[in-house]
């Protein structure tokens, strides 16, 4: 007999990056160790963060060539949010672990609370050029985010 229903998804979930909402509260005596904690992170996420300013510099310069620096600048913006969102937000720490969840209605979701505009499709088409651009120029292949995007 298999396992329970759910019971593999739920295993599942729990190995996926998680995305964080929501405020803390806190005594201020447990500041200085919270500010502590995120410097650590800060140091743990700084080599994706870094990897991804390169990709998102990368793909800023190709799409140079198709396009108007208008253009260009709004899927330079897009992307710089997307990095802070991933880097900051969830507990990604590699380019393979960020789920198609976390490419699409996570950052979404994040972008309108954030920012607070709905420019959602704008949001989709620079991740999808992005990760596209990845797939073919780059040789990273992120197959869960790619297909999210096909129709």
């Amino acid at each position: 007999m298999g396992a329970p229903r759910g019971q593999g998804r739920k295993e599942r979930h729990s190995r996926r990056a998680r995305i964080s909402h929501g405020q803390i509260a806190m005594p201020g005596d447990h500041l200085a160790a919270y500010l502590q904690v995120l410097g650590q992170v800060e140091k743990d996420k700084a080599p994706l963060r870094k990897q991804l300013e390169r990709l998102a510099h990368d793909f800023a310069q190709a799409l140079t060539g198709q396009y108007t620096q208008q253009t260009v600048r709004k899927h330079t913006r897009i992307m710089e949010l997307f990095i802070y969102f991933v880097c900051w937000d969830t507990e990604v720490c590699r380019m393979e672990e960020i789920t198609r969840g976390i490419a699409n209605s996570a950052f979404r979701r994040w972008y309108r609370s954030t920012v607070g505009d709905s420019l959602e499709s704008q949001l989709k088409t620079t991740l999808k050029k992005f990760f596209q651009f990845l797939h073919r120029e780059k040789g990273l292949t992120n197959e869960a985010v790619l297909k999210s995007f096909q129709r």
